[in-house]
Order: C-alpha cells, then sequence, then structure tokens
C-alpha cells in the first residue's frame, strides 16, 4: 500500500512510488497496488481539501496502469464513496473498503450494488478485545469473548454474500502496542475518524485489535476466524 506523504519513500507526492512498482510488478507475492488508507476522513493531510488527494489518485491510477497491465490498482476507502470520489476513481481495477458498521456489515453490499457495478473487497472489518463499557452481555476491560463474537458474526455476515465481493482483510494479526502511549505496555485509548460503528461500546481501542498479542499467542478470535475459513465439508 502507498501511502501519499511518507517523506519520499515510494510514495505518491513524490512520485517515486513509480519506481517501486516498476521493480516489484514481477514479484510473485505482489497481488495488487493499494493506494492510500482512509484518507477520505482526513482532509487535514492534504490542506484541507481532499481534492488534491483524488487528483493524486487519479494520477497515481494511470501511472501505474501505463506500466503493469497485469495487478489490479485499488484503493483503501472509508464506507462508501460520494460522487467526486466515485469519479475519480472511475480508472481504478477495483475499490477496497474499510466498514465498521457494528457486526452487522451486510448492507453494504445493497448500499454499494446501489451505485456501482465495480467489483470491491473489504480492506478492514474486526473488532477489538477490549470494552471500555460494559454491555447486557459483555463486561468492561479485556473482553476475548467480545471480540470473538463480533468478528465471528461479521465475517458470517459478509461470507453469506462471498461471491459479491473479491476478498476480505480482517484487522489486525498482531496487537499493536505502538498506537496508544507507551509502546512497552499494552494501553487503552487511541483514536480513529468514523469508528462509532466498532463493536460493540463504539471505541476502538487501537491496541487491542489483533487476533492473536504482542507474544503471538492465540486470542479467542482466532479460533472462531479459523472455523469459518475451514472446509469442514467431507464430501
Amino acid at each position: 500500500s502507498f501511502g501519499y506523504n511518507q517523506d519520499s519513500v515510494f510514495d505518491l507526492i513524490s512520485g517515486n512510488y513509480i519506481d517501486y512498482v516498476a521493480q516489484f510488478k514481477a514479484h510473485p507475492a505482489i497481488y495488487l497496488w493499494e493506494l492510500g488508507n482512509e484518507y477520505n476522513y482526513h482532509p487535514e493531510w492534504f490542506n484541507d481539501d481532499l481534492n488534491n488527494w483524488y487528483d493524486a489518485l487519479e494520477q497515481a491510477v494511470d501511472a501505474i496502469h501505463a506500466i503493469d497491465t497485469f495487478h489490479p490498482v485499488t484503493t483503501a476507502h472509508g464506507e462508501i464513496p460520494d460522487s467526486v470520489a466515485l469519479y475519480k476513481g472511475r480508472n481504478l481495477d477495483m475499490w477496497g473498503f474499510n466498514v465498521y458498521r457494528w457486526d452487522v456489515p451486510g448492507s453494504f453490499f445493497t448500499d454499494w450494488a446501489a451505485i456501482s457495478d465495480k467489483p470491491f473487497y473489504f480492506s478492514e472489518v474486526g473488532a477489538d478485545s477490549y470494552m471500555t463499557v460494559a454491555t447486557d452481555t459483555f463486561v468492561e476491560g479485556t473482553n476475548e469473548s467480545a471480540q470473538a463474537a463480533a468478528v465471528a458474526h461479521i465475517l458470517d455476515e459478509i461470507l453469506a454474500h462471498e461471491h459479491e465481493c473479491m476478498g476480505i482483510t480482517l484487522f489486525s494479526f498482531t496487537d499493536g502496542w505502538w498506537k496508544a502511549g507507551n509502546p512497552e505496555t499494552q494501553d487503552i485509548g487511541g483514536w480513529a475518524p468514523n469508528s462509532s460503528g466498532v463493536p460493540y461500546d463504539g471505541a476502538p481501542n487501537e491496541e487491542y485489535w489483533g487476533i492473536v498479542d504482542i507474544n503471538r499467542e492465540k486470542k479467542e478470535v482466532f479460533d472462531a476466524i479459523k472455523q469459518r475459513f475451514t472446509n469442514t465439508n467431507d464430501e
């Protein structure tokens, strides 16, 4: 995934991302080129004008297509794009969408089909394992059961439509201790825009998203995911 401004390290603003594409486009590990991540939530990164981002996106898509006609070019967009984003992204091969609609993302399929027939994948879905507040079902504090239940329901909803999308990227593999406070400890808190849809407390505890912990020990959610992607049909 290429960022917009990464101090000239294969970023879009410098243009040297294209050198990376040229160098690695024949590598067997490359599946697609993804441009940006939820940049539509951050106009402050683009002089408070998202058109600056969409113009850069449009130019980058065309530049990559000019030297690599094999790999799809995509972007990771936060939720349903508006008309400007749709137009500027018209040459994308497919879209990636970061979707947080509690544990019921199934409505996204209908919402997308109403405005586009372009293929898409879920570039980010998931839930964290910390409850900022208690609910009738889940206690406050570290709560792997809440994460497992949420992710299981999210995956069940998406897999019921598995032939209508190109795939799922589950966020995330390991807990990220660097995101909020001291990287030597696991902290609650953190911040992410448009995150009120994070189950089951509407709070994105950014250091608790992993399906394994910092020591790579499996959380409860690990087996819930494994069950849904293991073929148990003996026939």
